[in-house]
């Protein structure tokens, strides 16, 4: 009997020491739980700056493009007045050079004695 009661003794002994290396792996495995933790929530920032970065980013090369556009726009009027101004000078160089023709024939009808 008092085998029966050191033996069962020695195995409850024997459990709590499996149950307490249990408890430390437990303990160790949450900690680097812990710290794993810790970085994927330092990644996470370290995106969400990058986020942020090409947000501002692509803010500002929109920006920059409608301020592209917007001279190309005025630009591309500055060319059709232009156009407009050649096609009239065309135009009235045509009408004058007609006009001098025109005087010429006159003048060539007076002579002078």
């Amino acid at each position: 009997m008092i085998k029966g009661i050191q033996q069962d003794t020695n195995e409850a002994i024997r459990a709590m020491g499996e149950g307490e290396h249990e408890v430390e792996r437990d303990v160790t495995n949450s900690h680097q739980s812990g710290r794993a933790l810790e970085d994927i929530l330092s990644r996470i920032n370290e995106v969400e700056t990058q986020i942020h970065q090409i947000t501002t980013a692509a803010e500002e090369q929109t920006a920059t493009t409608n301020e592209v556009t917007n001279n190309i726009q005025q630009i591309t009027n500055v060319v059709i007045n232009t156009s407009r101004g050649a096609a009239e000078t065309v135009a009235n160089t045509s009408n004058l050079a007609m006009q001098v023709k025109e005087l010429e024939q006159l003048v060539s009808r007076f002579r002078l004695s």
